[in-house]
């Protein structure tokens, strides 16, 4: 069957006629796009290039778009049109990612520093979970022997002595111990640097000494007024409520969330109800509805107002305002911002006789989110978040035109089944759609996280979140008792609710880290299903099972050897043998979570004798451990005399704190490899990946190299040569 190539023309044309409804869509996709480039790149792109490139795209759409209106025939530039459009935003946010990584520059301490007395202000100022000390954020800094290009923005210390005396805003003076953030334990893994470069903390560290007032804050300081009223309503709170509840009330109430115990943590994580507790969409949506409907009925049943004023505008007007008031009541935070972000447009769409679930302000809200923090592409939240919300619009476009039907000249009972199949509907809907995402970050899925939400969403809906808004209301005037004890009894509910399903056989599901190709794909297949129309739409099939053979295919680590060489760790059938189970805590529970080897399963290797499993084998004697595996040899050890020895028989020569010379086939991994290469992951394939390629020469990066690239000159003096003791 042969088809010219007008008949093709035309057939693409027609399906991009088919599309134009959801072209708009595709702008924050494109940023997004944009924004990942930026991202993984291994170098930071000269900004001569990038300009030129916005540059150029501007004037080549603007070009497009001068021609295709004074044409007689627009569609002949249509293709033009969208191609360059695609390429414009693209480069948008490229550009605009740049441009926040920029504005940040904030410098980054590369190594572990000497003792500094530092000066600063209380910026923020948190309660450790489990109440084992105080999280302080010092701004406007001041240290003693630095100069004013080495100091960072801010500092994130840990204060384990009482902080109750502080408030936001006080000016304080502390004897610290400060470090760099760690870089990433493993390739892949979580990147710490970057995430406090992009809060503008350089340094991380705890305090040697109580912290000393210098100067209190202003009594009309708004941050001072903000943690007085937090802390009074945590009195109220844990007067009025058991312990148990308070915790989970405070934290919906004021965001501070370190009264919540760790087995009530764990139960809500296992059962997929932990983002309750965090402030997402969920509450900011949940904190306007009850405005929303109480505003408007009470409007309503005014004659006189009901008849001359939009009442319906009024009542989304006061829903933004108490939405705006519980953001800055609570401990703010970016995914917070973006909650308010989303559900402001959703009732300014209101406001100008908008639908507000439509996913052009799911598009304008993840747009806006892009532009001012590029850098939230790449955060669990942003992606959950607007994955969920997505998927819930869509499945609501589709279905609306059912419930309407089945509503028709329907009474009370059938309002009910509609809500209660809507309630397991949308919890279905998210559950699947934040699936990927949850695995791809965390490494484990609550498998029963569709029973746990469809039982906890009411409650939250209609008892914890409607007394919340009560409560808030009567706290001024002392009365706030009875509805307190009301949000404690749902708060009980969703908490037995949340044990019950967390000790279900098979709660949760434990699952390995995918490689980002992965996500990548199941990203698009998403966005396919979402966003096309027509036939077309099923591409996402395809693009889906691609995704899934990435994973199945992908070749798993071998070998994870720190940075530093102090921990190593071989990944064996069903277990794992490691070289101590003592040193880097941290670093050895993230890598059993990214290999998925359970705590029981990991085995110190021993000292002298022989450890195996399969065809994985470990034997070390007083002076070298040999690790055997099939198509790869390793040699770790102290003593350079018997490492040398190794350089026949081994492939890597692994040697801690030590400097050793090349030697033989082997490849030497010495203090000054492991310090300048960060973690290394040897996969299956006999390929080795380390965190320095992986994260690249970025200005939130600590490699000496990539000062260049960041225009940082604050930490050179600060970043000196040093035992490799200091290392972290």
């Amino acid at each position: 069957m042969q088809f010219s190539r007008q008949a093709i023309n035309e057939a693409f044309l027609g399906w991009l006629a088919q599309q134009r409804s959801n072209l708009i869509l595709w702008i924050p996709v494109c940023l997004g796009l944009g924004s990942c480039l930026y991202f993984a790149g291994g170098s930071e792109p000269p900004e001569a290039l990038v300009a030129l490139l916005f540059i150029t795209a501007s004037l080549m759409m603007a070009v497009i778009a001068w021609v295709a209106l004074r044409s007689d025939d627009p569609n002949r530039h249509y293709l033009w049109l969208i191609g360059i459009s695609a390429m414009f935003w693209i480069v948008s946010g490229w550009a605009v990612a740049q441009m926040q990584a920029r504005m940040v520059a904030t410098p980054m301490v590369a190594a572990e520093d000497k003792i500094a007395m530092v000066e600063g202000r209380i910026y923020s100022l948190d309660l450790q979970e489990g109440g084992r000390g105080w999280i302080m954020v010092l701004d406007q800094l001041q240290i003693e022997r630095w100069r004013p290009d080495e100091i960072p923005r801010k500092i994130r210390l840990s204060v384990r002595k009482s902080a109750e005396g502080f408030s936001l805003g006080d000016r304080v003076r502390v004897l610290t111990k400060l470090r760099s953030a760690a870089p990433p334990a493993m390739p892949g893994a979580f990147d710490f640097q970057r995430f406090y470069y992009f809060q503008g903390i350089g340094a991380l560290g705890f305090s040697l000494k109580p912290p000393e007032i210098v100067s209190k804050s202003a009594p009309d300081d708004a941050s001072f007024i903000l943690q007085r009223l937090r802390k009074q309503i945590d009195l109220v709170v844990k007067k009025v409520l058991p312990e148990r509840e308070a915790g989970i009330a405070t934290a919906l109430m004021t965001g501070e969330r370190a009264s919540i115990s760790s087995d009530d943590w764990t139960a809500l994580r296992n059962s997929g109800l932990a983002h309750i507790i965090s402030i997402s969409g969920l509450h900011v949506a949940l904190m306007a509805a009850p405005v929303f409907f109480i505003v408007r009925l009470f409007l309503a049943a005014i004659p006189f107002v009901a008849l001359r004023w939009p009442i319906k505008k009024i009542a989304a007007a006061a829903a933004l305002i108490a939405c705006c008031a519980y953001v800055a009541l609570v401990v703010p935070s970016v995914p917070t911002y973006r909650a308010l972000m989303m559900t402001g447009i959703g009732l300014i769409a209101i406001m100008l006789d908008r639908s507000p679930f439509s996913l052009r302000l799911v598009a304008l809200a993840a747009a806006v989110v892009l532009l001012f923090s590029p850098d939230s592409v790449w955060s669990a939240s942003f992606q959950m978040s607007f994955a969920a919300v997505a998927a819930l619009v869509a499945v609501a476009d589709v279905m609306r035109p059912y419930w309407s039907e089945y509503l028709r000249n329907g009474g009370w009972g059938r309002k009910i089944v509609i809500y209660m199949a809507g309630a397991v509907l949308t919890t279905c809907v998210a559950s699947v759609a934040t699936s990927p995402f949850s695995s791809f970050h965390f490494q484990q899925i609550a498998s029963y996280s569709i029973i746990a939400n469809t039982l906890a969403i009411p409650l939250t809906g209609l008892v914890i979140m409607p007394m919340l808004v009560v409560s808030f209301l009567l706290l001024p005037f002392g009365a706030a008792d009875l509805s307190l004890q009301a949000m404690g009894v749902g708060i009980e509910w969703m908490l037995e609710v949340a044990v019950w399903v967390a000790e279900l056989p098979g709660a949760v599901i434990h699952t390995p880290a995918w490689p980002q190709a992965a996500l990548i794909l199941f990203v698009c297949a998403g966005l396919c299903l979402i966003l096309l129309n027509g036939r077309t739409r099923w591409v996402s099939l395809p693009v889906t099972l691609a995704g899934v053979i990435v994973i199945l295919c992908a070749p798993e680590a071998a070998v994870l050897i720190s940075q530093g060489g102090k921990l190593i760790m071989v990944n064996a059938e069903d277990q794992a043998f490691v070289s101590s189970r003592r040193k880097d805590k941290f670093t050895l529970e993230t890598w059993q979570k990214r290999i998925d080897v359970e705590k029981n399963q990991v085995v110190a290797w021993p000292k002298e004798g022989k450890a195996r499993a399969g065809a994985v084998g470990v034997n070390c004697d007083t002076e070298i451990c040999r690790i055997t595996l099939p198509g790869l040899k390793v040699s770790t050890g102290q003593s350079l005399y018997a490492m040398r020895e190794e350089c026949g028989w081994a492939d890597l020569i692994v040697v801690p704190e030590k400097k050793m010379k090349p030697c033989g086939k082997a490849r030497v991994m010495d203090v000054w490899a492991l310090r300048s290469s960060g973690a290394i992951a040897i996969m299956e394939d006999g390929e080795i990946r380390t965190v320095r390629e992986d994260q690249g020469l970025r200005p939130w990066s600590t490699w000496p190299e990539a000062r260049k690239f960041s225009g940082r000159t604050g930490s050179e003096t600060k970043a000196r040569p040093e035992s490799p003791r200091g290392q972290r």
